[in-house]
């Protein structure tokens, strides 16, 4: 048995493969779709999203296997990482590499093997997108190419998992900040809030939202918030300076620094607003 070959990037490798914070669990109907459409296309039993960590190889989604993990040293998804490319097994008892591999010797006695190697935007090679069966098989370029496909699905969805993780874990820093913070559309309309603006406001966690930015500055500062804070924010891109918050009654003066960011085809347009009160001298 041929043991799979460290690739030389291994630690740049790694580096990606933690940032998605997959590894260990649980499963996810996305990847599991995935894994049982490949071993519909492929017409075998099994089918899995198999991530190569330091010594081992985990499954993200399996389908027709019940082990959740197994050594990195005798996986066929390893020679996949070390060589960054697709391999293609028609019967392992005629490969030297595998002829006495443990998962060929016994169960789940493989013999015919695809894997499509899972890769990042800059090549780094996570895992595969693999399927086998118990019996010789050889696969047309046809199926190959439409799990190719299937592994930049999971390639997607990794990183649609990955984003969601960032922005929860975003939302949370965000919100227990000390700083005054609020999302609001270009027209000034707030519809975020974080929890030291809403204790500024008197806002419940999911109470009606102020109409405008405007409103929670002092009455004598609404009309240039509401007709000029704001164009020249949108202008400039930012404003920064001095002005003052209504907090619980109190005229309190507070650093204000409103960010706008113009809408896209894609993204509708916002502004930022933050702000922190003045240390008294």
């Amino acid at each position: 048995m041929k043991a799979p070959a460290i690739p030389a990037n291994e630690a740049e490798r790694l580096a990606p493969l933690q940032s998605y914070h997959v590894l260990d669990t649980p499963a996810e109907k996305p990847f599991d779709d995935i894994a049982r459409l490949a071993a519909y296309i492929l017409d075998v039993p099994t089918a899995l999203v198999s991530l190569i960590d330091r010594d081992r190889q985990w499954f993200k989604a399996r389908y027709g296997l019940d082990a959740t993990e197994t050594s990195r040293e005798v996986s066929f998804c390893g020679h996949v990482v070390a060589a960054g490319e697709t391999m293609l097994i028609a019967d392992a008892t005629l490969d030297d590499r595998f002829k006495d591999n443990p998962f060929v010797t016994g169960g789940p006695m493989i013999r015919s093997y695809c894997g499509i190697p899972l890769k990042t935007a800059r090549g780094d090679v996570l895992g595969t997108l693999c399927a086998l069966d118990s019996k010789p098989h050889t696969f047309s370029s046809q199926q190959v190419d439409m799990i190719t496909i299937l592994a930049d699905r999971v390639m997607a969805e990794l990183e649609l998992r990955r984003e969601l993780v960032f922005r929860r874990q975003f939302s949370t820093a965000v919100d227990h900040s000390p700083y005054f913070l609020a999302l609001a559309n270009l027209d000034g309309k707030p519809f975020y809030l974080n929890a030291t603006a809403r204790a500024w406001l008197g806002v419940a966690k999911d109470g009606p939202m102020p109409t405008h930015i405007a409103d929670w500055h002092v009455e004598a500062m609404k009309r240039f918030v509401r007709e000029d804070l704001i164009a020249q924010a949108i202008v400039d891109g930012r404003w920064a300076g001095g002005t003052t918050y209504m907090r619980d009654g109190i005229e309190i003066a507070v650093d204000e620094s409103v960010h706008a960011e113009p809408a896209t085809d894609q993204y509708p347009g916002y502004i930022a607003v933050g702000a922190l009160e003045r240390t008294r001298s």
